[in-house]
């Protein structure tokens, strides 16, 4: 109990420092820092709201503010697309469900030597179900390497396996919506992966 008690960090506290050191970055004229450290605190405030769902307009905004800082890291070296057509963008989707996959990607398929690496975030309908994808040019894998994640995503317990953020994702969804929904992958190695969440349309929630 009282490690738990030592790890907290008041939030308040986060965001003023955070905010502190923004200012001496912008001060002493480094404007990248200060841009990183400005996108790192909108990442955290959305982290730690207490909601559960948002529309996904909501959700692309948190991945945006990632892959913006992920940019910064790599520069010229990555170009993003988000095709979020209107009448989805309202979707009440579980929080942080693609920012895990996004990290994903810079940690197995983003090629750091290269300038044209593509991402491509997009949704549709599909009858009575939406899906959502993220599609990159990366590295990809072999079809043995992709059944070994396959079958460890669809299963609760780990095995070592480094994907534990995609099976969260996948076990969240399953839980909320059923068997019938969650992630699908597909992967060629040396041209690519795509991810594929599914959810269903009764979620669609206008604001």
């Amino acid at each position: 109990e009282l490690k738990a008690l030592q790890a907290q960090i008041d939030p308040h506290f986060l965001f003023n420092t955070l905010e502190a050191i923004r200012m001496v970055a912008v001060v002493e004229g480094s404007k990248t820092s200060s841009k990183m450290i400005f996108h790192l605190s909108k990442l955290f405030r959305y982290s730690l709201e207490s909601k559960d769902t948002v529309p996904l307009y909501t959700e692309i905004r948190y991945v945006n503010q990632y892959l913006k800082l992920m940019q910064f890291k790599y520069p010229d070296k990555l170009t993003v697309d988000i095709n979020i057509p209107n009448e989805v963008e309202q979707i009440m989707v579980q929080k942080l469900i693609l920012q895990p996959i996004i990290e994903n990607y810079f940690a197995h398929g983003f090629k750091k030597n290269q300038f044209n690496n593509e991402l491509l975030i997009l949704a549709h309908q599909l009858g009575e179900k939406i899906d959502i994808i993220v599609k990159d040019n990366g590295k990809g894998m072999s079809e043995d390497k992709l059944d070994i994640i396959i079958q460890h995503i669809n299963h609760e317990e780990g095995d070592g396996v480094k994907s534990i953020g995609l099976r969260n994702i996948h076990q969240r969804l399953k839980l909320k919506y059923g068997d019938q929904f969650g992630i699908s992958l597909t992967s060629i190695k040396d041209q690519g992966t795509t991810v594929k969440l599914s959810i269903p349309v009764q979620e669609i929630k206008h604001v």
